[in-house]
C-alpha cells in the first residue's frame, strides 16, 4: 500500500497555482506597460490626443480649431474682435445695415480662469462669427494670447458660404454628408432639426430651419466650459 504525503501534494498544488497566478499578472503588466509606452510614444509624436481632435471650422483658407487656435492667431489673418456694442447703422435707402466699427484692444488683460462669450469675429466690418475667448490660466494674460473656445457660424454670416467644416462646404452641411464623414451623430432633437456630434473633449452642433436648409453649426471645446 502506497503512502500519500497529502499535507506535501496540497502545498505542491498551491504552489503550481500561485506560480500560475504570478506569470499572468506578470505578464498582465508587461501588456499594460507596452500598451502605456505606445500609446505615450504616439501622443508625443503628435499621432494621438488624449483630448481628442477638434472639429476643423474653415474660414474661407484660415483654420480655426477651437482650443487650440488663439485669437492672436485670427487678428494675424485680419479678423478684428467687438461686440454689440461696437456696431453702428448704416443706411443705405430703405436699408439699414451695421457695421462693426470699435474693435478691442487685443493688450487689453484678461482675467484668469474665465470664458468671455458672445465676441464678434469681424472682417471688413462685418461679421464673420460668433466666439468666445478663454484664459484657463489662473494669472491675467493679453486678450491675443486667449484661445477660442468656440466658432459659431449663421449662414447670413459675412461669407458664410465660403466657409467649411470637416472639409465639407457650408451649402453642402446636410445630416447625411455629415454623417459619411464624422459618423453617426451622438444626439438628435425630437424634433430633428439639432445633430450632436461628440469626439474625445470636443463637440460638434449643426442646427437646420423648418425647410431643411442649415441654420448653423457650432464646434466647440467642452473643457473650457466644464462639459462632459
Amino acid at each position: 500500500m502506497q503512502i500519500v504525503d497529502r499535507d506535501r501534494e496540497q502545498l505542491e498544488e498551491e504552489n503550481r497555482l500561485e506560480g500560475k497566478r504570478k506569470k499572468l499578472v506578470e505578464g498582465l503588466i508587461i501588456a499594460v506597460a507596452a500598451t502605456v509606452f505606445f500609446f505615450l510614444a504616439n501622443l508625443m509624436n503628435g499621432k494621438v490626443s488624449a483630448f481628442g481632435e477638434p472639429y476643423l471650422v474653415m474660414l474661407g483658407n484660415v483654420e480655426v480649431r477651437p482650443g487650440r487656435t488663439s485669437i492672436q492667431d485670427l487678428a494675424d489673418e485680419g479678423y478684428g474682435f467687438s461686440d454689440i456694442g461696437g456696431r453702428r447703422a448704416v443706411q443705405n435707402g430703405k436699408d439699414i445695415s451695421f457695421e462693426y466699427s470699435e474693435l478691442y484692444d487685443l493688450s487689453a488683460k484678461a482675467d484668469g480662469n474665465t470664458v468671455y462669450t458672445s465676441i464678434i469675429l469681424v472682417k471688413d466690418g462685418q461679421c464673420a462669427a460668433l466666439v468666445s475667448a478663454v484664459n484657463r490660466k489662473s494669472t491675467e494674460i493679453p486678450l491675443a494670447e486667449c484661445k477660442v473656445g468656440s466658432i459659431c457660424i449663421c449662414g447670413d454670416y459675412y461669407e458664410a458660404e465660403s466657409t467649411a467644416l470637416e472639409g465639407v462646404g457650408f451649402g453642402g452641411l446636410t445630416v447625411e454628408a455629415l454623417a459619411e464623414v464624422l459618423g453617426k451623430p451622438e444626439r438628435e432633437s425630437e424634433s430633428g432639426d439639432s445633430y450632436k456630434w461628440k469626439r474625445g473633449g470636443y463637440y460638434l452642433v449643426v442646427e437646420y430651419r423648418e425647410d431643411g436648409t442649415l441654420d448653423n453649426f457650432r464646434s466647440e471645446c467642452s473643457k473650457f466650459y466644464g462639459r462632459k
